[in-house]
């Protein structure tokens, strides 16, 4: 249990992660002018809790060898658990995730379930690298997105655990589409360290900064755009400016990889809070 204890301690961040998710379930909730119930928005952060507490251990279970190399600090790469017990955690949780989309189709509506149902199975397709590892390996920009879509039954989850015709809102489309372009802007940010081990595979050791810089830019236009569509614009787009800004920067300063990273991290904390900050400020 000690070492279970660490792990979270060490890979959850567990005050970032509440106000990630927080953000998430009540944004879901407000987007379409809905009012808040504790009842859908507990069944809803618990879920996408669980949901990220999972995709981290999942993901620390897959890049373990890679892990041993570039990050042996980390807390699987130095064996404070072996793998076949994290393993097994992953698939116990997994086992849960399928089973709480019975739940909150009990407590709630058939149409909450069912979006969380295809959350599980998306994380499912993930850990299993979508049945084509070997080609994705070779293809980091298709596997990316692929990885980040993840963020679009999130958002499903989260608006129809008050709104059975989710689905049919054209505001729940954007807002994935905001969070998506987010979310991949922060995984991009996030490598962009010249001299990091050529394991990790970052987009920079893959095509080069120079198109790392133009796919980060696609990212921060689609969340833009979506911002725009949803009234945000004068909230979000400040920060993604910063954001494009500090991307540049590193065309001249390329030890200055840390300013992105930070800048993204902000960003993406700010585009999950958005709709609930426009809520609030003009009620």
């Amino acid at each position: 249990m000690n070492s279970w204890v660490t792990y979270v301690q060490e890979r959850f961040f567990l005050p970032t992660l509440i106000v990630l998710v927080a953000g998430i379930s009540l944004s879901g909730i407000f987007l379409n002018e809905g009012s808040f119930s504790l009842l859908p928005f507990s069944l809803s952060f618990i879920g996408i809790f669980f949901f990220f507490a999972l995709m981290r251990l999942m993901d620390d279970v897959k890049d373990l060898e890679k892990d041993r190399i570039a990050h042996p600090d980390r807390p699987l790469a130095r064996g404070l658990i072996k793998k076949p017990i994290a393993q097994s955690m992953v698939d116990r949780l997994q086992i849960f995730l399928f089973a709480y989309s019975l739940i909150v189709w009990v407590l709630l509506q058939e149409v909450a379930g069912f979006t969380f149902l295809c959350l599980a199975g998306y994380l499912w397709l993930m850990s299993r690298d979508f049945f084509a590892g070997n080609w994705l390996q070779r293809h980091p920009l298709i596997y990316g997105v692929l990885l980040q879509l993840f963020i679009f039954p999130v958002v499903f989850f989260s608006v129809a655990i008050v709104r059975s015709d989710a689905l049919m809102l054209p505001t729940t489309w954007v807002f994935a589409s905001l969070l998506f372009g987010a979310f991949f802007c922060y995984e991009i940010c996030r490598k962009l360290d010249p001299h990091a081990h050529p394991v990790i595979a970052s987009y920079v050791h893959f095509y080069g900064f120079r198109r790392t810089f133009e796919i980060a830019t696609l990212t921060l236009a689609l969340s833009a755009m979506s911002a725009t569509t949803l009234n945000l614009y004068s909230i979000l787009l400040p920060c993604e400016f910063l954001v494009l800004m500090s991307l540049v920067l590193l065309f001249f300063q390329q030890k200055r990889f840390k300013v992105p990273e930070t800048l993204a991290s902000l960003s993406l904390m700010l585009h999950v809070w958005a709709v609930v900050l426009f809520r609030f400020y003009y009620s």
